[in-house]
């Protein structure tokens, strides 16, 4: 079942509702880490395997699995990553940077998951 959500003025998402078994999907493969200026970058390689990574995480909470794999589930990082599952599933790498500020996710859409 789809479900057309609103999430900005010009930013609208088809979110697949799934079922509970296909929510506990892992997201994260592996990643590295790298520092800059501004402070640390989790390079993320996602789980490919689980099949469509949009539809089987869209609606599950990823905190539990970061900080299972050592990443800092802060609202910051766990949105950048709800926002990368949802509307970047074909990239390599996700790159999550913890000095993003925390937004609402609508701002975190317009923003391209970069905020």
């Amino acid at each position: 079942m789809f479900k057309r959500t609103k999430l900005a003025a010009t930013a609208t998402a088809l979110i697949l509702v799934t079922s509970p078994g296909l929510a506990r999907a892992t997201v994260i493969d592996s990643y590295t880490t790298t520092e800059n200026s501004r402070g640390t970058v989790y390079n993320i390689s996602p789980n490919k395997k689980d099949g469509n990574l949009s539809s089987s995480s869209s609606s599950h909470d990823p905190g539990p699995e970061m900080e299972s794999k050592g990443i800092p589930a802060t609202p910051s990082l766990v949105g950048q990553l709800t926002c990368h599952v949802i509307f970047a599933p074909g990239k390599p790498i996700w790159n999550l940077e913890d000095w993003r500020p925390e937004v609402t996710f609508p701002g975190m859409v317009a923003s391209a998951c970069n905020p």
